[in-house]
């Protein structure tokens, strides 16, 4: 009896270890807040734009990078420190890097065999005698002067370019005509095409404005109005929580047009996060060209206890329930 109640004393310990991990795991997701951050920058010259963003959870220990920097974007989890980077199709790992052929490689592509010549290895020291021998015989025919030629002498290496400046023109004609025949055909192949393509575009404008039409008749019906006012709402309660907390941004601009730059200064000075958070805005009205250069920075957090709250506030209400049916069922 002692060793049953002993079993059953530490499976019960075992289940409420595991119902204390899993309260403190989901109390972590809800309430432990997920702040993110983005920052850029434009400088002057030539230099590309930078764009960088992350979002970091329970003390780092969860987090997501993202970077645009010179036309090329990088993304990667990080998670207990070990960072996961996501690579470019085609793309070769980090550790494999093009380098020289190694010295292998070289002596047997410089020692290999041609077709109709010993190896080099197996050449005697007769080689050079060879050449010279060689080398006196032409001096001969030069102080001799050029021979006639005889029969099919000579005449192979005249004959070549001659034969050559003949078939490009009867090549450049035969493809000529080739193309001549085959435009009509490319000409009803592309037109058949494009007529296609306009077709498709059409007939996906018309699904997507039968749908703007049907969201819009659903939205302002008389039974969807709870609904409607219901989400938005809720849109109002999360902007609030998840709205930004810091903006740090350094900024000088110019539209080209001094009674541009002016109206887009006065346009920016009406707005009401230039005047809650800092932002230094520096208007060029000396400069001919439009530019935007600065840096900025913004910071921010969420939590998902508050898109949980508002998931189940939206759920009760009966009105949100048909709501979505009527859309999901159109």
């Amino acid at each position: 009896m002692a060793v049953i109640i002993l079993i059953l004393k530490i499976i019960g310990i075992v289940l409420l270890v595991l119902l204390g991990l899993l309260v403190l795991v989901l109390g972590a997701v809800l309430f432990v807040p997920v702040r993110y951050r983005i920052t850029g920058r434009q400088t002057a010259g030539a230099d590309p734009p930078e764009l960088s963003a992350r979002a970091d959870w329970l003390l780092h220990l969860v987090s997501y990078r993202f970077a645009y920097r010179g036309g090329e974007t990088e993304s990667g989890l990080r998670i207990c420190g070990r960072f996961r980077k996501k690579k470019a199709p085609g793309e070769p790992d980090s550790w494999e890097e093009p380098g020289e052929p190694e010295p292998d490689q070289t002596e047997a592509a410089v020692t290999k065999e041609k077709p109709g010549r010993k190896n080099p290895a197996e050449e005697t020291n007769t080689e050079p005698n060879e050449a010279k021998a060689a080398g006196e015989s032409r001096q001969k025919e030069t102080h001799a002067g050029p021979e006639a030629p005889t029969g099919q002498e000579g005449l192979p290496e005249r004959a070549q370019p001659e034969e050559k400046t003949h078939s490009r023109p009867a090549e450049a004609i035969k493809r000529l005509l080739v193309f001549a025949v085959g435009l009509p055909k490319r000409i009803r192949l592309a037109v058949s095409g494009a007529a296609a393509a306009i077709r498709r575009l059409k007939e996906a404008a018309a699904q997507a404005l039968s749908k703007i039409a049907e969201i819009k008749a659903a939205v302002t019906d008389e039974t969807n109005r709870t609904a409607v006012r219901g989400i938005v709402r809720e849109l109002r309660f999360l902007l609030s929580h998840f709205r930004v907390r810091k903006i740090d941004a350094d900024l000088s601009f110019s539209l080209g047009d001094p009674a541009a730059t002016g109206q887009a200064l006065g346009l920016i000075s009406v707005l009401p996060v230039v005047y809650r958070y800092r932002f230094r805005i520096y208007p060029d009205f000396d400069s001919e060209e439009m530019y935007l250069l600065g840096e900025f920075d913004i910071r921010g957090k969420a939590r998902m206890i508050h898109l949980l709250r508002s998931a189940i506030r939206l759920y009760r209400q009966k009105e949100f329930r048909i709501f979505i049916k009527r859309i999901m069922n159109r």
